[in-house]
């Protein structure tokens, strides 16, 4: 079983707070969006979300305790590896997990399908490509779960791909949302444009 872990426990400070409570042209938050495209694909989905935030409430409201894990990262301020860590912690019998930035909900569930069927050997790393460029999730098979669990700091797992080179399975998809996040209010203007 793939686990689908959401990150969603930053501060979304240069969008000035609260985006992924900001609402797409869909109507529908940019955090409910891209958890409901983890859902489609995955039975097994945690949201990690920092202590006494909004995004709780939604969650909860939304989907309930019975339809995804929620997660509390107390350490979410040192940064994106932590709550990486936590949802690994969450999820420890797991045969790997497929980890997704909450500010990317344009990535298609043919995309997460492609990356779970590339997931399934211990030692896999998968990473989707769209016109050459890496993207996002990036799916770790269960070897790495030490590895994940002793990340530190805001770059995330990139250092574990960097370290398996050698490992790393491009997946080519036919889906830009892998290299789409909204960071700013200007992304979410063009966001709605293009949808």
């Amino acid at each position: 079983m793939i686990a689908g872990l959401v990150l969603a426990a930053g501060r979304g400070e240069r969008f000035g707070g609260g985006k992924l409570l900001a609402k797409l042209a869909s109507g529908k938050t940019i955090l409910e969006t891209t958890i409901v495209g983890m859902l489609a694909a995955l039975s097994d989905v945690t949201v990690v979300v920092r202590r006494d935030d909004a995004l709780l409430a939604l969650v909860e409201s939304r989907f309930g305790r019975a339809s995804v894990k929620i997660v509390i990262n107390d350490d979410a301020d040192e940064g994106l590896a932590s709550s990486i860590a936590c949802g690994v912690a969450a999820n420890p019998t797991a045969g790997g997990w497929l980890i997704a930035l909450a500010d990317m909900p344009f990535v298609q569930r043919e995309t997460i399908d492609a990356l779970v069927a590339q997931l399934q050997s211990p030692a896999a790393i998968v990473v989707p490509t769209f016109a050459k460029q890496r993207g996002h999730p990036v799916g770790f098979g269960r070897n790495y779960k030490d590895e994940l669990l002793s990340l530190r700091g805001d770059s995330g797992a990139r250092r574990i791909v960097r370290r398996h080179a050698d490992l790393v399975r491009e997946v080519p998809v036919a889906d830009s949302g892998i290299l789409k996040d909204i960071d700013t209010r200007t992304d979410l203007i063009r966001a709605s444009l293009d949808a």
